[in-house]
């Protein structure tokens, strides 16, 4: 777990360095992989089909959406994460639904469709806690968020510690 997250603090390090792409856009850093939770009681994605997400910047992700693409900014000063639609349609969401990151720089962002709904998950790991926001929209509209966390494994000998947020553990 150490080389996950000293690989981690360096992929941010490189994300907040980065130049632009040609013609001056941004750069696509690289493609985030195939969702697999790390928390044992999340309701699980089935029935969505994952859509490609990209970092595209120090903590700024796009979602290949089928009606366009999404952004998700999760560094603004002002509103700490923001989701803009394809239609233009911004959501901003405090700090305390960032998930824990445990000393890394950056939480991943993952990105799901079923019919007219999207469900966006924000993932934060470490070795401490593991915790994950998720999402609901119903075209371009939010219309539902739960925050998911479990202890992690620990660093070390060290136990690991209890999640800020103990919210929707398994019944």
């Amino acid at each position: 777990m150490k080389l996950f997250a000293s690989g981690v603090l360096a992929l941010a390090i490189a994300l907040s360095s980065c130049a632009p792409g040609p013609g001056g856009g941004e750069a696509v850093i690289w493609t985030v992989g195939e969702y697999d939770s790390l928390i044992p009681h999340v309701p699980g994605v089935s029935g969505y089909r994952q859509i490609e997400s990209e970092a595209i910047g120090f903590r700024k992700y796009r979602l290949q959406h089928p009606g366009g693409r999404w952004t998700v900014g999760l560094d603004g000063k002002k509103d700490p994460i923001v989701i803009t639609t394809a239609s233009g349609r911004k959501t901003s969401l405090p700090d305390e639904w960032y998930p824990e990151e445990g000393g890394a720089d950056a939480a991943t962002v993952y990105g799901f469709v079923k019919d007219d709904e999207t469900l966006i998950v924000l993932e934060g790991t470490s070795d401490i806690t593991y915790e994950e926001t998720w999402i609901w929209f119903l075209g371009d509209k939010k219309v539902d968020m739960k925050r998911y966390a479990a202890k992690g494994p620990g660093m070390g000998t060290v136990a690991g510690v209890e999640p800020k947020y103990r919210v929707y553990p398994s019944p």
